[in-house]
């Protein structure tokens, strides 16, 4: 996809991983801090509907999980405990101020070094850095 962009991710160091599977704690493990301390990302869908064990919101759980803040990680997972049925008039209004603060929180909680941007892939090819 970024090679269709025009994007370049060699050029900037950059590795897409795909997990497989639903436990990124021990991704962020060893990608942060404590560990290789290596400007990270980590990209999970919502999965508002029922997962294969049964678990709704599987995906917001494992957001508000990775969440660096212990008490508003235990916050969130409470708030998402209390959302109502996908079917409830109330679902989106309820649900979409959860989701935009994980997405918030991911992009604010990497390495100041390095910072996950939204700006379009053809912005940033003017700025790209030669390759040796």
């Amino acid at each position: 996809m970024a090679e269709a962009a025009g994007f370049d991710l060699d050029a900037y160091g950059t590795v897409v991983a795909s997990a497989h599977g639903t436990d990124f704690k021990p991704y962020r493990a060893l990608l942060g801090p404590k560990g290789l301390d290596t400007p990270h990302v980590v990209v999970t869908d919502g999965d508002a509907t029922l997962d294969k064990r049964g678990v709704r919101e599987a995906g917001l759980k494992r957001g508000a999980k990775l969440n660096p803040e212990p008490s508003r990680s235990k916050a969130l997972l409470e708030q998402i405990a209390l959302l109502p049925e996908t079917d409830a008039a109330d679902y989106r209004t309820t649900r979409d101020p959860l989701a935009s603060e994980l997405q918030a929180t991911a992009s604010t909680s990497a390495p100041r070094r390095w910072r996950p941007t939204c700006a379009p892939c053809s912005a940033r090819r003017s700025s790209r850095p030669s390759r040796s």
